[in-house]
């Protein structure tokens, strides 16, 4: 009975390991697109402004909204991981900035810049999961999707 308890619990400890590894390794990447974002959209965001023709942006801007919803926010449904959790963004603050934080800074962004090009439904649609994002993925090729 003890040896088969002792077997459990090492494969216990082996499945919580790599949980937390997978966790951890999701966890980077997840800082990692936030840095990417916040790069496009300050690149975005000069683009609008700095042009008499906005409408132009519209479709970078959709696929920021979807990126965000791709590499955001499906990991954070999947992983579970506290708005609490303070990441280091490089990019973005030389000090630990909280998950929410940099969270409502990103939605705010993509947000503001469709308001200035009449797109704030749908790029809301996008980053919700909605229509406008299985849309939006079915359209994209591979080489934009995996942008980031």
């Amino acid at each position: 009975m003890s040896t088969i308890l002792i077997i459990l619990l090492s494969v216990g400890i082996v499945w919580f390991a790599r949980d937390l590894f997978e966790k951890g390794k999701e966890l980077n990447k997840m800082v990692i697109s936030f840095a990417k974002l916040h790069l496009m959209l300050n690149e975005l965001a000069d683009k609008i402004e700095g042009t008499i023709d906005a409408d132009e942006h519209k479709e970078e801007l959709l696929v920021t909204a979807y990126l965000f919803r791709r590499e955001i926010i499906f990991r954070l449904n999947r992983y579970k991981w506290s708005m609490n959790t303070p990441l280091l963004i490089p990019g973005i603050s030389s000090n630990r900035i909280v998950l929410l934080t940099i969270f409502q800074q990103t939605i705010n962004k993509i947000l503001s810049l469709s308001r200035k090009i009449d797109l704030e439904d749908t790029a809301q649609e996008i980053m919700d999961g909605k229509e406008a994002y299985f849309e939006l993925d079915k359209a994209l090729p591979n080489y934009i999707k995996d942008r980031i």
